[in-house]
């Protein structure tokens, strides 16, 4: 199989790990909206979503080494593991003191959650760089689905509530992880003895850059809500909210592709012809983007009329801006793997801080004067930028190439989608010219629509 049907297979087990997840946490929703109350659901929200944050900090990020040093063939595995596994251990016995000391409720099973999921990450990012992708997949798919079960006991029977969730997270996550250490028999590729003080601090020079990344891309991402909330008030707040569930559908086709793409950007890094490899595959990656992103400001308002309320419809003004945001987001995240597969991950931090700071120096700007559009606006002005500065700093190491004629063409498409979205009232009118606008992105893809159809049939016969 040669590294472009290496590529699409990759990104299919992925998707069926990814998608089979996403299903059953979607349907775990009216779940929780029944067994918790506001007060809860908004703490169980908060829990959530430190835990998400504190996981870099915790791990030093180490998960990401360990995914780019076991991929390097000039690296041993075993040696990579055992002293990801002891940096792991060292940094959370170094943290129980302080954590012990603070003082909230279920704070012990927090915690433990917190220190299951460092190696759950370590033990998931090495399934996946010793090419155990099924298993990888399968791991996500079974984690979800536990979670789902015990939340149904725990919750719905037993009436635990929020510590009903909590232990359900914690169960699934010790689950996952004897699933992975048992599957991958661990135990046989970890030594004391191959603890490697020199290969730690190679591991940590490049995973160190990847924490403060993680809280500007979060501060990029998120700083619009809270400004929002102080310019223009909590419903302005709760109408941004919903808009952002549309262009997350983006994030689930980029998540699915990144996971796979990572692994070829490393394994092709060394090739005398990755400039080429990059190029190509960057080409194909705008135009699923532009495809769907297109599609997606097309059929806006009926999508929004069959799923959400008559309160919330307004959400449609400001989605296209999140939709374009969201699109250059992707492509930001697929340049910046050209860091990963260099080990030059200070220019990830370095460009997504910069971007953060321009999306609050333009929502500061916009938002008092067009409220959810100017924070629309801001977070995709940021991640265009982000996306031109990374373009620019990564030739020195990949050259990646774009097909300007057919970017600008596409993007043509995407300006005249959004003028009949905006102001074109008429019905019968809408659908002639939204019609010519999908026929006209068909034709302009339609090289990358026949090699898609052409390559997953040659897979599925494979």
């Amino acid at each position: 199989m040669n590294k472009y049907n290496k590529l699409l297979g990759n990104s299919v087990v992925f998707a069926i790990g990814n998608l089979g997840s996403k299903i059953i946490n979607f349907l775990m929703v009216p779940l929780y909206t029944y067994a918790l109350n506001k007060r809860e659901y908004g703490s169980v929200d908060l829990i959530t979503t430190t835990l998400s944050m504190l996981l870099p900090i915790v791990s030093l990020c180490v998960y990401e080494a360990v995914f780019r040093f076991v991929m390097d063939k000039s690296e041993d595995k075993e040696k990579v593991f055992s002293s990801s596994f002891i940096v792991n251990l060292i940094v959370i016995i170094c943290m129980l003191p302080v954590t012990l000391m603070i003082r909230y409720e279920n704070k012990y099973i927090i915690l433990f959650i917190l220190i299951m999921q460092v190696y759950q990450a370590l033990f998931a990012q090495y399934t996946r760089a010793t090419g155990k992708l099924r298993v990888f997949a399968f791991n996500g798919i079974l984690t979800s689905l536990i979670t789902a079960i015990l939340n149904v006991i725990l919750m719905l029977m037993f009436d635990l509530g929020i510590l009903g969730y909590l232990v359900s997270i914690l169960i699934a996550i010790i689950v996952s992880n004897i699933y992975l250490a048992v599957r991958l028999k661990l135990w046989q590729d970890f030594s004391i003895k191959l603890v490697s003080t020199s290969l730690i601090k190679r591991m940590l020079i490049y995973s160190l850059p990847l924490i403060p990344n993680a809280f500007s891309w979060w501060l990029t991402s998120t700083s619009d809500r809270y400004l929002l909330l102080y310019f223009v008030g909590l419903s302005a707040n709760g109408i941004f909210a919903v808009a952002n569930k549309i262009p997350s559908l983006l994030s689930i086709v980029n998540s699915i592709f990144f996971q796979s793409w990572q692994i070829s950007a490393v394994e092709e890094y060394e090739n005398n012809e990755k400039s080429e490899f990059f190029s190509e595959i960057f080409e194909y990656y705008i135009q699923i983007f532009i495809i769907f992103t297109t599609l997606m400001i097309i059929f806006i308002k009926p999508f929004l009329t069959i799923i959400v309320s008559s309160d919330f419809y307004s959400a449609w003004e400001v989605v296209p801006a999140l939709l374009i945001a969201s699109m250059y987001s992707s492509f930001s995240g697929f340049i910046g793997t050209s860091y990963l597969a260099a080990k030059k991950t200070t220019g990830i931090f370095l460009t997504t801080f910069v971007g953060s700071v321009i999306n609050i120096a333009i929502a500061f700007i916009l938002i008092p004067k067009f409220g959810l559009n100017g924070a629309g606006i801001s977070s995709a002005i940021s991640f265009f930028v982000i996306w031109v500065y990374r373009m620019v700093d990564t030739k020195k190491f990949i050259d990646i190439r774009i097909n300007w004629v057919k970017f600008i063409l596409n993007h043509i498409i995407i300006g005249i989608a959004l003028l009949i979205l905006y102001f074109i009232q008429s019905r019968g009118l809408l659908i002639v010219l939204n019609s010519i606008c999908i026929l006209s992105l068909i034709i302009v893809n339609l090289g990358f629509l026949k090699l898609i159809i052409s390559r997953l049939t040659k897979l599925k016969k494979n």
